[in-house]
């Protein structure tokens, strides 16, 4: 009888899991530009974590540009600029298995501006 070796597993931290979560929700569409976070004592106790985890993650949404600081130093979501939506196209690229090729692609534009067609297409591509 041989013996299997198995491999141990890894754990991940959990404000690695409360960032992904946040993160998933903000690419999915579920959270929106300008849409605000729920304070640190609600989101650690909707995600079963502790404040100081919440703050790690949000740390990190933060560096990379996904939430901001928004009136009155609540957490809200910020409209994605190029940088951010050429990393979250990465994101969803490369953890799809290799035979699906399609995905999509949201832009946020400025809402303070109306723009015609062509010019649509020239501010997204920047």
């Amino acid at each position: 009888m041989s013996e299997n070796q198995f491999k141990s597993l890894k754990r991940v931290p959990a404000y690695i899991l409360a960032e992904e979560t946040i993160r998933s929700m903000i690419l999915d569409g579920t959270l929106g530009p300008g849409d605000l976070l729920p304070g640190e004592y609600d989101l650690a106790e909707q995600l079963g974590i502790t404040r100081q985890t919440v703050r790690e993650a949000i740390r990190k949404l933060e560096s990379s540009g996904l939430v901001e600081r928004g009136h009155r130093r609540r957490m809200q979501v910020a409209a994605p600029s190029s940088e951010v939506s050429s990393t979250a196209i990465q994101l969803v690229s490369f953890s799809r298995p290799p035979e699906i090729y399609f995905f999509s692609v949201r832009v946020f534009l400025p809402r303070t501006k109306r723009l015609k067609p062509p010019e649509i297409l020239h501010t997204a591509c920047k």
